[in-house]
């Protein structure tokens, strides 16, 4: 079986002034999963201005002070902070800490970005009520890597057909409405929406191995989707 559109994709936002350091940082990410991270580097005086919508931002600073780290957040709510200091100290580590950011001194090793990356990332799926796998009907999904495993084979899944089948597993068997669905997918209410979402779960069915008629994706009439209790009681199991 082969994948189908764009495979859903971390995003990572390089913060440093240093051209070299942002080289380091997207061959490091690279070649640990090929594919996986989408690296943006940017200058801090880009900051301001800059449209990006990270997952994980890594950024460089002298200190990792308290101000520094919390202009960032503002910026960028809801994203995993990694600041990475030539000047870091144990002393640092406890307002790091309270802050919810991970530090990493420089030089560092490899494996060590690496590890702290995927660290955020496990973060960001419990932060979203997600699990790092659940077993949906005769597919088992791997919420970190964007794929599903059906009879041996890995599929990709797309950024929207991630996104959709994120916010079924989150209501745990209850209807998702079609308008937070299109929400999700960056849609408004309306016809054109609604067949967006319906080609969403027309493409999951088919990812995830079942026909229409005994699919885990269950269609309430007019009002939206769930996953059957069958396949929510398989994500419970999985766990």
């Amino acid at each position: 079986m082969t994948a189908q559109g764009k495979r859903k994709r971390t995003r990572i936002l390089s913060i440093s002034d240093e051209v070299a350091l942002h080289r380091l940082i997207r061959a490091v990410l690279c070649a640990a999963q090929p594919g996986h991270f989408a690296v943006a580097p940017i200058g801090f005086k880009q900051l301001a201005r800059t449209d990006e919508k990270p997952d994980i931002i890594i950024v460089d600073l002298p200190r990792p002070h308290r101000k520094a780290i919390a202009s960032i957040r503002r910026r960028f709510p809801g994203a995993e902070i990694i600041a990475l200091s030539v000047d870091y100290r144990e002393s640092d580590a406890i307002p790091a800490i309270d802050a919810g950011v991970e530090c990493l001194g420089r030089p560092f090793r490899e494996s060590e970005l690496v590890w702290r990356v995927h660290a955020a990332e496990l973060r960001l799926l419990t932060g979203r009520g997600v699990p790092r796998s659940s077993r949906i009907g005769e597919a088992l999904y791997d919420a970190l890597e964007g794929r599903v495993l059906l009879d041996g084979a890995a599929v990709d899944l797309n950024d929207a057909e991630a996104t959709v089948l994120s916010q079924l597993l989150r209501a745990e068997g209850k209807v998702v409405a079609f308008a937070e669905l299109e929400n999700g997918l960056g849609r408004r209410d309306d016809a054109s929406g609604r067949q967006r979402v319906r080609s969403v779960i027309w493409l999951l069915r088919r990812k995830i191995g079942s026909a229409a008629a005994s699919s885990p994706i269950e269609n309430e009439p007019r009002i939206g989707y769930r996953l059957s209790r069958r396949a929510d009681n398989q994500r419970r199991g999985s766990n």
